[in-house]
């Protein structure tokens, strides 16, 4: 299986699971496309002011991703 970057830009923190941090975060320019590394359905997308803007996606391989804004 072969997934896609997300969105161009620096990776600011790598997945480690002993610090609970469970995904690696990219900064990129305000407006910069985000794109789903693999396809898929959402299953739920919505905005909290803690988390930005939210994408979950369920990919048929059994995997699902969420995607966040910052702000």
């Amino acid at each position: 299986m072969s997934f896609i970057k997300p969105i161009s830009g620096e990776i600011t923190s790598k997945f480690d699971p002993t610090r609970y941090h469970y995904g690696i975060d990219l900064a990129a320019k305000s407006g910069s496309p985000i794109l789903s590394v693999a396809s898929g359905y959402i299953l739920a997308s919505g905005y909290t002011r803690e988390n930005g803007y939210t994408v979950w996606i369920m990919h048929p391989q059994g995997f699902s991703i969420i995607l966040q804004t910052q702000f």
